[in-house]
């Protein structure tokens, strides 16, 4: 889960209603890496020049939030961590597809550049087009290295949702989402990442 919770830490750094020029250069030069290096890793587990390298994203990726801050991934998966007993970065990676999802109104274009950090840009489409390319990158990662499940699949039920709500309006994190998060919002992602055959293909639906 470490190399999810990496790209989730320099993915909100890089969107972050407090990004500017420097965070932004030190996010995605990390998120660059992620891409390239995680798969690799996952082939490789003993290979040290693949683990140099996402020490180094884990690092760019902290020295980057540090400046601009994180969001509401990090709002809505710190609940889920503590309810249900997860690990931090397996509970990013449930939930990074669904907030993507609802930033794109005012985060399109910087998912497009994520596009182009995971090579799947295609000049010819739409900047909208292309940050959904992102989207599905991301989540095709997530099921390469293991850390595609659904809040069913890790133990939770739609009884749980007013209390993961109640909790993810209060974390900090989501303050410096660059959209504002509202209820019906926060439960709306926490249904959507319940089940999903697409995002979580091992889950039992």
């Amino acid at each position: 889960t470490c190399g999810m919770d990496v790209l989730t830490h320099a993915l909100e750094a890089h969107t972050s209603a407090l990004q500017n020029e420097y965070s932004d250069a030190i996010a995605m030069g990390s998120i660059k890496l992620v891409a390239e290096y995680l798969p690799k890793l996952m082939g490789d587990l003993s290979n040290m020049v693949f683990r140099q390298k996402m020490q180094l994203a884990s690092h760019m990726a902290g020295v980057a939030f540090n400046i601009s801050q994180l969001g509401l991934v990090h709002g809505v998966g710190h609940p889920l961590s503590a309810l249900l007993n997860q690990a931090h970065g397996q509970t990013l990676a449930t939930m990074l597809p669904h907030v993507m999802e609802y930033n794109m109104p005012v985060r399109a274009e910087k998912y497009a550049e994520v596009a182009k950090a995971f090579r799947v840009y295609d000049s010819n489409l739409s900047t909208e087009a292309n940050a959904r390319k992102a989207i599905k990158a991301i989540a095709d990662l997530s099921i390469q290295v293991g850390t595609a499940r659904s809040i069913r699949e890790m133990g939770g039920s739609e009884k749980d949702i007013p209390v993961l709500v109640e909790q993810a309006l209060t974390d900090l994190s989501g303050l410096t989402n660059p959209r504002p998060a509202t209820r019906e919002a926060v439960t709306n992602m926490y249904m959507a990442a319940m089940d999903n055959k697409e995002l979580y293909p091992s889950s039992k639906l």
